[in-house]
């Protein structure tokens, strides 16, 4: 699939090459979105062949990981906030509720998208297939199915947190 859209990505340099020289303005402009159009379609389906559908046990635990380490930094991120709004009391960096709503999703981020991915989801399918002397995990696709929906919901609870009638507890 690759070599097949940079063949054509190659065919329509030529193109608009041979038809820039005739007609510059628009052949570009041509030019530009086939490129552009050819270039999103190769990265979309390098990124559905390789990452998407994938269910290798071991790439499955290194993208856990990843996602432990992305929830990781935006709890600490958010735990900047709150020691910032803590040594300087006076200029109310954050207002009453929403640093309510910053320590929940602080330890929201913290146990459930960084502790949780990184020792169950990643350590667990990385060691646990190789300990058991299994090929892969028993269902593949419901693992696969599990690290789509973490990816989402960590997309969600981050969205929550900026609507200004998110949890206020605290």
């Amino acid at each position: 699939m690759l070599s097949l859209c940079c063949c054509f990505l190659c065919v329509c340099w030529l193109v608009s090459t041979i038809l820039g020289t005739f007609l510059c303005a628009w052949a570009w402009s041509v030019f530009a979105l086939l490129f552009a159009c050819c270039f999103i379609s190769c990265l979309l389906a390098c990124f559905l062949g390789t990452f998407l559908f994938n269910t290798n046990h071991i790439f499955i635990g290194v993208v856990y990981i990843v996602i432990g380490l992305v929830g990781g930094s935006l709890g600490f991120g958010l735990s900047i906030i709150i020691r910032l709004e803590l040594g300087l009391p006076g200029f109310n960096n954050v207002s009453s509720l929403n640093y309510n709503s910053v320590i929940t999703f602080h330890g929201l981020l913290m146990i459930f998208f960084m502790i949780m991915p990184i020792l169950i989801g990643g350590f667990g399918n990385c060691l646990i297939p190789i300990l058991l002397s299994c090929n892969d995990m028993i269902f593949p696709r419901l693992n696969l199915l599990s690290l789509w929906l973490s990816m989402f919901s960590l997309i969600l609870i981050m969205l929550s947190l900026v609507i200004d009638s998110g949890v206020n507890a605290g």
